[in-house]
């Protein structure tokens, strides 16, 4: 293997690795909101059924929250 692909191996590793140890993991019926200057950046969801959905920036300022799951 090349340097080349072995130094681009290692830093897409790394940033992955960034992102999933900043990210908050919401669980089933739990949502995250994700904020910058008081600026809603992002958010993070599970429903119900489990289902993520996410868009936006992850940031260290977030806020949690919960559906209304029945069972």
């Amino acid at each position: 293997m090349s340097k080349k692909k072995l130094v681009l191996i290692l830093g897409l590793s790394l940033s992955l690795f960034a992102t999933a140890a900043s990210a908050v993991f919401v669980g089933r019926g739990e949502y995250a909101t994700y904020y910058r200057n008081g600026e809603l950046v992002g958010a993070e969801s599970r429903d119900c059924d489990n289902n993520l959905s996410q868009w936006g920036e992850v940031t260290n300022d977030y806020q949690m929250g919960y559906w209304h799951c029945g069972i």
